[in-house]
């Protein structure tokens, strides 16, 4: 442990790992974040409920004052795991006005001093924080009385557990702060930390450092015995304390008083698998959490006497793994956490979400943003044109909360929406008068207008329709979203091919292929175009894979995106914010950027050059940028436009060299497949990203950007990752088919076990007899003295 006491920190309420704070200057800039700003704004506002500003707060950085841990990792806020700093956190209700002390120093009422380190308003706006020095020979309760005496105010009695969080506040909001907080002396100089249990009357003292205890508090402190243990006191190398301490914290930490006897009688349950069923081996290694030991035996003895099979829990394997310093194997990897820094467009539209859902809406948004943007491209590090198709699926288990993207994502579309709304209305007009006339009565035509947001619930004639009505309207691009993956398929339905034509119209549209049907009929629809749709889905884990498990091969799955919702723990309902008038009001700017169809600046001459570049030992002459260091919208032939941004093509090229480099360190083709289009995907979501903001750069994008990236891959990654990898394994030229010269594989002297290697190489069998009959009969071999053969 270090030889200074450290204070802490956490991202936001629901990140389970304890980082120190080492300065000042690291302190104060995790105020100055934009989510600590913006996320204090609508706390502080006068409409917004209780329960609202709680889940607000949520959402803010957090410090820990008065616990710390030596070691950083999963689950090292918790209380068992955390030790006293020596410090004192108080929660003071206030109004507006003077600060109740004037002094640094605390005098309490039984004399003592208290020194104080940080005073600083709360988030909430009407509450005083003070972190003062623990005085000597005061527990927290204590000191927190005393000032609440002293100072004359009421007192927040919520702080005494050391794990309790402060959230962030203003830089503004702090009244004082001392340089000592972030330098404190160890402990050891003054008292210490955590004094070792001391043995009782006729017990020998532990004279090894192997038996640390199980838990924080004195009393889950493994107590040593008497004698030499007459039980091993180690599984498969790992002291039974460190399994058992692993154990404990698997089970959610040492039980509190009134809960023992029910925590001790499941741990023996546990542990009686790698203990012989044996009640005094048992009681040898576990913690007696302060019970008296005869009870603690009849709760053992009761829990070896439970009928039970003698495979290991899961809880105890993991617990198993942990103490020997393995990685969890059977948890899920983490994502790639969310920048704390967010582009400001995206920090607007996840503002009121519950923060578990933050990570799937900031890619979720992209394809309604996207849809906004017609005539318009951009030229990817490969030199091919990409228009801004996005397509996007969120998974997770049932009731995670995947509605709780649907405010925002009408919202970014409510204007498309409003535009379709007269283009219906005259359909619906065109329909009735049809409806009117007699069979033999001449039809007036089709009203010709374009509908965008598309249901499901549509045929693949009216798809196509919906197709080249948008084409020939401004190129525009079209919308939908699926509350499940399923509804994908009536899109198709009527045409043959089933889920393979959806597969079909996936990979074109992320191309803008054409698409379409021809048919005779003059009352038909028939007709081709570019396809240009972006859609959002959601769906659970296991349906995702059983969907698109005869998709991954053909390049179908790549071309998506996909985010993860966590699953939640089922203690409070997260509570989603309001999506106001407000919220429409800073979301019109950006959408406005979208739809507007930019100026060219260059002609196509004036920016790209023809150079001649070598591949594979041919001279090839390309287009390319010139300056690839300057913005430019080019105008093209067709009336769209190229819009070229050099810090995202930048940006782009960064990403797939790093790309390049796992490949190559790792060998991973299952990679290699995911990163090539997921490059292109975050390539796409970069140029949304600098188009919404009136073609600037902002230079919070490049993490974000990466971040995208990297969570798509590790989204796909996780779901598909093992299937991918057998798919991948059978397709590709791979050299083993075809006839292979297996003599000319072999030595010129070799033995029936050299040819049967060479025929396991090309994939037969290890039969050999047929075979070297048959080349002894035609010659190609002889036999030798030696019982060997010899090629002739």
């Amino acid at each position: 442990m270090s030889n200074v006491r450290r204070i802490g920190f956490v991202r936001s309420a629901l990140d389970p790992i304890w980082k120190p704070i080492a300065t000042k200057e690291q302190f104060m800039a995790m105020l100055e974040l934009p989510i600590v700003q913006s996320t204090i704004a609508q706390i502080r506002r006068s409409n917004v409920v209780q329960e609202v500003k709680q889940s607000l707060k949520r959402r803010l950085p957090a410090f820990f004052f008065m616990g710390m841990t030596p070691d950083g990792g999963k689950g090292s806020r918790k209380k068992q795991n955390l030790i006293p700093t020596g410090l004192v956190m108080i929660d003071i209700d206030r109004e507006e006005g003077e600060m109740p002390f004037k002094d640094e120093a605390l005098t309490l009422g039984n004399g003592v001093k208290a020194r104080v380190l940080l005073a600083h308003r709360t988030p909430g706006g009407h509450g005083l924080r003070l972190v003062l020095v623990q005085p000597e020979g005061m527990d927290i309760e204590d000191v927190q009385v005393e000032v609440s005496r002293a100072l004359g105010v009421p007192l927040d009695t919520a702080c005494k557990d050391i794990s309790r969080l402060s959230y962030a506040c203003l830089p503004e909001d702090i009244y004082y702060l001392s340089d000592d907080l972030f330098d404190l002396p160890s402990r050891e100089e003054e008292e210490p930390l955590a004094a070792p249990a001391q043995p009782s009357e006729g017990e020998q003292p532990s004279t090894t450092d192997e038996q640390p205890p199980v838990a924080a508090q004195p009393s889950a402190t493994v107590q040593p015995p008497a004698a030499p243990p007459a039980y091993s006191d180690r599984y498969e190398g790992v002291p039974y304390t460190e399994i058992v301490a692993a154990l404990v914290d698997q089970l959610g930490g040492a039980p509190a008083h009134g809960s023992r006897n029910n925590f001790i009688f499941i741990m023996a349950r546990h542990l009686r698998n790698i203990c012989n069923d044996n009640p005094d081996w048992i009681m040898q290694v576990m913690p007696t959490f302060g019970e008296d030991v005869e009870k603690v035996r009849r709760t053992v003895v009761s829990a070896c006497s439970q009928s039970q099979d003698c495979r290991l829990s899961r809880a105890l394997r993991t617990a198993i793994r942990l103490a020997k310093g393995e990685a969890d194997g059977e948890d899920m990897p983490a994502p790639p956490p969310m920048p704390s820094r967010l582009p400001p467009l995206i920090e607007l539209i996840t503002r009121n979400v519950p923060p578990y859902m933050a990570p799937t809406l900031a890619n979720v948004c992209f394809p309604p943003l996207a849809a906004h943007v017609s005539r318009t491209m951009f030229r990817y590090i490969d030199n091919k044109l990409h228009e801004p198709s996005l397509m996007q699926v969120q998974v997770g288990v049932s009731a995670v909360g995947k509605s709780y993207i649907s405010d925002p994502v009408r919202l970014i579309t409510a204007d498309i929406d409003a535009e379709d709304a007269a283009g219906r209305e005259a359909e619906r007009r065109w329909r009735e008068e049809c409806a009117q006339l007699g069979a033999n009565k001449k039809k007036p035509p089709r009203p010709d207008v374009p509908i965008r947001m598309i249901s499901s619930n549509v045929t693949n004639a009216i798809f196509v329709q919906r197709i080249i009505d948008n084409d020939r309207h401004g190129q525009h691009f079209m919308f939908s979203q699926f509350n499940e993956i399923e509804l994908l398929d009536d899109i198709t339905k009527g045409v043959g091919g089933g889920r393979k034509e959806v597969s079909k119209v996936i990979r074109l549209a992320f191309d803008n292929d054409s698409y379409g049907q021809e048919r005779f009929g003059a009352q038909s629809v028939s007709g081709k175009a570019p396809i240009r749709w972006n859609w959002i889905a959601s769906t659970t884990v296991q349906n995702a894979r059983r969907y698109f498990d005869d998709m991954l091969a053909n390049g179908t799955m790549n071309r998506l995106g996909f985010s993860y919702i966590e699953a939640q723990a089922r203690d409070t309902v997260p509570l989603m914010g309001i999506y106001e008038e407000e919220f429409e009001l800073l979301l019109k700017p950006y959408i406005d950027n979208l739809k507007r169809v930019l100026e060219p600046t260059h002609d196509f001459k004036d920016v790209f050059c023809k150079k001649e570049v070598e591949q594979d030992g041919r001279t090839v002459w390309l287009w390319m940028i010139a300056d690839p260091t300057r913005p430019y919208v080019i105008a093209h032939k067709d009336e769209r436009v190229e819009v070229f941004c050099p810090e995202a093509y930048r940006l782009a090229q960064q990403l797939n060299a790093e790309n390049a480099n796992t490949v190559i360190l790792s060998d991973d083709q299952v990679f290699n497949n995911f990163s090539l289009r997921a490059n292109v995907i975050a390539y796409k979501k970069a140029m949304i990203l600098y188009l919404a903001n009136g073609c600037r750069w902002d230079n919070t994008f490049d993490e974000f950007v990466r971040w995208s990236e990297q969570y798509d891959l590790w989204c796909k990654q996780q779901l598909f990752g093992k299937r991918a990898q057998d798919v991948l394994s059978e397709e590709g030229l791979l050299g083993k088919y075809g006839p292979h010269n297996m003599l000319a594989m072999l030595p010129r002297l070799f033995s029936e076990e050299d040819l049967r290697s060479v025929r396991r190489v090309c994939g037969k069998n290890g039969n050999t007899r047929s075979q070297l009959k048959n080349w002894l009969h035609r010659g190609f071999i002889a036999h030798t003295e030696d019982g060997r053969y010899e090629r002739l």
